[in-house]
């Protein structure tokens, strides 16, 4: 994942989906993980772009309504 963001520079990264919404820790651990190798870098602090989806188990009915 830290290359991904190194090469796309995303404002946001959004985790959603059945797994994160029932295992909203998991987020942690990857934030901390993204912390750990981006220490003592110009990039440090970006872990703080991954977010949890604030829709959970409704962005399905979010996409429908507005299609």
């Amino acid at each position: 994942m830290q290359q991904m963001i190194l090469l796309l520079d995303p404002h946001c990264i959004v985790l959603g989906g059945g797994f994160f919404n029932h295992h909203p820790k998991i987020i942690d651990y990857i934030k901390e993980a993204i912390k750990q190798g981006f220490v003592g870098t110009p990039f440090a602090g970006k872990e703080q772009i991954i977010e949890s989806s604030i829709h959970k188990g409704e962005a399905g009915l979010y996409g429908a309504t507005i299609k």
